[in-house]
This record gives C-alpha cells, structure tokens and sequence, in this order.
C-alpha cells in the first residue's frame, strides 16, 4: 500500500490548523481552573484573549480551518456576551468589576468597560449601603424588644 504523501501532508495541515482553532479554549479553561487562587478576575481577560486567537484565525490559509474558526467564533461570542459584550441585553458587570479590582488584570479592559465596571461597583456599594441603612434603622427602632437571655440580648 502506498501512501499519498501530498493527501497526508495536506491533512496533517488540516489538522494542526483545527487544533490551533480549539487549543486557545483549552488554554484558558485551564487556567480558569484554579483551586488556590481566585479566577473571577480572569474570566474577562480569558474570553477576550480567546475571541482574539479565534478573530485571528477566520483568516487562516486553509478555508476549511477558516471557516470553523468562524462557526467557533460565532458561537462562542454568542456565549459569552454576557462577559464581554456591554451591550448584550444578558451582560452582567460582575466580570468587569472584578477584573478593575484585581491590580493584575485591570489595565486589560477597555475604557468603555471599565467604565461600565465603575458604574456597577457605585451601584453595588449604593446597595450595600441602603441595605446597611435600614437594618440600622430597624435596629434601633425594635432594640426595646430585646430580652437579656444567659448574659446576652435576643430580638424577640
């Protein structure tokens, strides 16, 4: 049997060229791993390094690997919008928010973004504080109801 080395050159091409299309997702699911470190603030940095790789390869040579660069692509963006797209009706800024919080990974977002982030994290504080707020005043408005019991005070 005699192999057609121009056919498995041309695979071999094929090939390498789909692992470079899913090896960027391997990367990064890696590293968002993490057991003794917190990931949060790398999720941002993740996705927009792999919507990056896989922009980059809907040019790749061989159009077959080009063209799934582009279906991974699509679908990918689709399921992380919510990470990554300010617009996305789904978008929720906790990404961003940890992502300006964490001195390694703040100088990667963009300045939209850290500007939806800056909105957010005042919301959240906002939040915090109002909530702060009325336990205090409901605190204080039944602290008469509490009873001394074994040398501490209970709200009945």
């Amino acid at each position: 049997m005699e192999w057609d080395m121009q056919m498995v050159t041309r695979n071999a091409k094929l090939y390498g060229g789909l692992v470079s299309v899913t090896k960027p997702i391997r990367d990064q699911s890696e590293l968002l791993q993490g057991d003794s470190y917190v990931t949060i603030s790398n999720v941002y940095p993740a996705m927009r390094s792999i919507k990056t790789q896989l922009d980059s390869l809907e040019a790749h040579e061989d159009s077959t690997v080009a063209n799934v660069a582009r279906c991974v692509n699509k679908e990918f963006k689709r399921r992380v919008a919510k990470v990554i797209d300010p617009n996305s009706p789904d978008f929720d800024p906790i990404y961003a928010v940890a992502t300006v919080l964490d001195p390694n990974n703040a100088c990667l977002l963009d300045l939209g973004l850290k500007e939806e982030a800056e909105t957010a994290l005042l919301s959240m504080f906002r939040l915090v504080l109002s909530f702060s707020f009325a336990w205090s005043i409901l605190f204080l408005r039944f602290m008469h109801l509490a009873v001394p019991i074994g040398g501490s005070s209970v709200l009945l």
